[in-house]
């Protein structure tokens, strides 16, 4: 997964639970700033980071092994 796809996704799940940046920034512990560049696909955060923004967002990470 890109960085740009994560943005997206988290972006779309910021959507459907109507949580602003600030709001979620919040919730996380993280500047506003940091969800807004996380969002726009601007840098590959920590695992952590995600970690905690899919779990307010109620939602995970799933890992897969791929197909040989």
């Amino acid at each position: 997964m890109t960085r740009e796809e994560l943005g997206s996704i988290i972006e779309a799940l910021m959507a459907e639970r109507n949580i602003s940046i600030r709001e979620l920034a919040s919730r996380c512990n993280l500047a506003p700033r940091t969800v807004f560049n996380l969002r726009k696909g601007l840098f590959s955060p920590r695992l952590e980071i995600v970690d905690k923004i899919l779990t307010e967002l109620d939602a995970k990470i799933e890992i897969k092994r791929k197909n040989r």
